[in-house]
């Protein structure tokens, strides 16, 4: 009878931590909790290390006391990582480089945006949030999206990015040029329709 009785209230309480464990992995951000976190800029330095290096620098800034790192997901049309993966194919913001696959132990698989999903995963799991500018000021600057062009792009990303939780948008009209109102809101549009849940700031 003790050993059914303890037997439930143990299959009970591992239930219990299952689900808070479950409701824990799911926390989508507000905005006023992002305002109270320690922010730090890592665009020009988390695309640029390779994994073990990824590892040891994100776990250095969770000690110190980090819970979001602002990064762009392409800072100019000739970006690659480490592995040296292009993003893009020829430099055209509307064909970005993607394989088949996304296996890290297969050269020809793994590609620029895998290693994308990779830092955002790598973030969670020391529950780091990501503020991701989808595009950064040399491409507004040179390349001077349209809105088709930014739709493509913009598309992309979102499925990229959809089921991850701890993305929050950053949408930098300032940087857009006299397009900023349409070029916005066709991020908005996108993101809206594959992130519903995720966090969309303006600055």
């Amino acid at each position: 009878m003790r050993r059914n009785v303890l037997r439930k209230s143990i299959t009970a309480a591992l239930f219990f931590v299952a689900f808070a464990s479950a409701f824990a992995a799911k926390t989508y951000i507000s905005e006023a909790k992002l305002s109270t976190l320690y922010t730090i800029d890592g665009s020009h330095v988390i695309k640029t290390m390779n994994h073990q290096d990824l590892d040891l620098y994100l776990d250095s800034v969770r000690i110190a006391g980090v819970k979001a790192i602002d990064m762009c997901a392409l800072l100019n049309n000739n970006d690659e990582n480490y592995y040296h993966d292009k993003a893009l194919r020829n430099g055209n913001l509307v064909a970005p480089l993607t394989t088949n696959g996304s296996a890290f132990a297969d050269a020809v698989q793994y590609d620029y945006w895998d290693n994308i999903v990779y830092v955002v995963r790598e973030c969670w799991k020391r529950g780091i949030y990501v503020k991701i500018s989808p595009l950064g000021p040399d491409i507004y600057n040179n390349v001077q999206p349209n809105k088709g062009m930014v739709r493509i792009y913009i598309n992309l990303l979102c499925r990229l990015l959809e089921k991850e939780v701890n993305i929050v948008w950053r949408i930098n009209q300032s940087i857009m040029g006299p397009q900023a109102a349409e070029l916005s809101e066709e991020m908005v549009s996108a993101i809206k329709v594959h992130n519903k849940k995720q966090l969309i700031v303006f600055e």
